[in-house]
């Protein structure tokens, strides 16, 4: 059974290269960190994967202080001084890529 790799000088490749060597396979599939994954040829394998991937990447960052678990810990909804701000303060904070998952994928624009 053959996985299908992005071509290897696409962004993507190292990406999946890195959740492939994550893999471990038994007699009913893959598993990645202990999650079932679809069959290989199925249309939701990549995305169960990368999601699993980084599931498993930020399991492996607990207990670490770089910069991105620091601020992934102040803008967490279990941060009390998270909680406080002002919407437009939480949006000052966010990068795209968080304030398109806070706010439902809208994006804000002034008219």
């Amino acid at each position: 059974m053959a996985i299908i790799r992005a071509p290897p000088l696409e962004k993507e490749f190292s990406g999946r290269l890195a959740i492939c060597e994550a893999l471990d396979r038994d007699e009913k599939g893959f598993l990645l960190d202990g999650k079932r994954l679809p069959d290989s040829k199925d249309k939701d394998f990549w995305p169960q994967a990368q999601k699993a991937h980084e599931a498993f990447i930020k399991r492996g960052r607990e207990g670490i202080k770089d910069f991105k678990a620091l601020v992934e810990a102040f803008q967490s909804d279990d941060n009390p001084k998270w909680l406080v701000l002002a919407a437009s303060t939480k949006r000052g904070y966010e990068t795209p890529a968080t304030s398109s998952k806070r706010f439902g994928a809208t994006i804000f624009r002034a008219i």
